[in-house]
């Protein structure tokens, strides 16, 4: 009973969130109260819920805390910091790699982690409330995860990728600079790979698909974009490519595995700690 009731709210969590989004209504993220409200639930229900979720993320939190725990206690203890994250479902996901850095950096209640994040987003679609999600709140880092969904396409002969290159360009400069003339550091990060054959499969009424090759196009932007201005760069695309465990959810082909979300935030906390924090 308790695994049916837990499977039914992680399904309306991820539909909730998506409609929310989609008409412009601030999430609930983890408040038990409003999500009691939204899902019909009683309040120990929830809560019961949220506490199996986190304990998923544990094995990944252990793991992270072993390697870095020593370094995070020295440089966030005292440390008074906003960090955000934009992007897409990538970041939203409930266990994605921001989700456990959420987890990992509770300890510390100075340290205020912001998931503006939206699923299924653009980096066109992002920029119309980057200002209502993110520089609202003076963040002090900005993670920059964008255009997964703008590398997409419908699968017919005349389709184009939802957000052209040029645009993507346009918008990705446009952003971080932004972020940057407000006072955050901006640290980009590549695409993370996706396999086409699986994503078609699994969402074939929707007819996507990605052209070949095209993620090394819009993730040479990013590069592009992070060398010109001298922003932070996790070239997770190239981490990837010495990563031995499965990257993408096997039934999903696009969405990364707790195992991928885990070494994602393993890079991030890496450049945060050994290099964004030194500065």
């Amino acid at each position: 009973m308790h695994e049916q009731i837990e499977n039914t709210l992680k399904e309306a969590y991820q539909t909730i969130r998506f409609k929310t989004y989609q008409m412009g209504a601030d999430f609930m993220e983890n408040d038990a109260a409003k999500i009691c409200c939204a899902f019909n639930f009683e309040p120990e229900t929830v809560r019961c819920v949220l506490e199996e979720l986190d304990k998923e993320l544990q094995p990944h939190i252990e793991y992270l805390n072993q390697k870095y725990g020593d370094m995070i206690r020295e440089k966030f203890r005292k440390k008074q910091l906003t960090i955000c994250c934009l992007g897409d479902s990538f970041v939203s996901d409930y266990q994605s790699f921001f989700q456990m850095l959420r987890v990992l950096l509770k300890p510390y209640p100075n340290i205020k982690l912001i998931d503006a994040a939206v699923t299924s987003e653009t980096s066109t679609q992002l920029i119309t409330h980057i200002h209502k999600r993110a520089i609202v709140y003076k963040p002090d880092i900005t993670f920059v995860l964008i255009g997964t969904n703008d590398m997409r396409q419908n699968n017919d002969i005349y389709a184009q990728p939802y957000v052209r290159l040029s645009e993507y360009r346009e918008n990705l400069d446009f952003m971080s600079l932004l972020l940057h003339q407000c006072g955050s550091k901006v640290v980009l990060n590549t695409l993370p790979p996706y396999d086409t054959v699986r994503m078609e499969h699994s969402v074939s009424e929707k007819r996507w698909t990605y052209k070949l090759y095209i993620d090394k196009e819009y993730n040479d932007v990013i590069r592009d974009i992070a060398l010109k201005h001298q922003f932070y760069l996790n070239d997770i695309a190239e981490h990837f490519k010495i990563f031995h465990e499965q990257i993408n959810i096997p039934n999903n082909g696009l969405h990364l595995t707790a195992s991928a979300h885990c070494y994602f935030a393993d890079k991030l906390l890496d450049l945060l700690l050994n290099n964004i924090l030194e500065c």
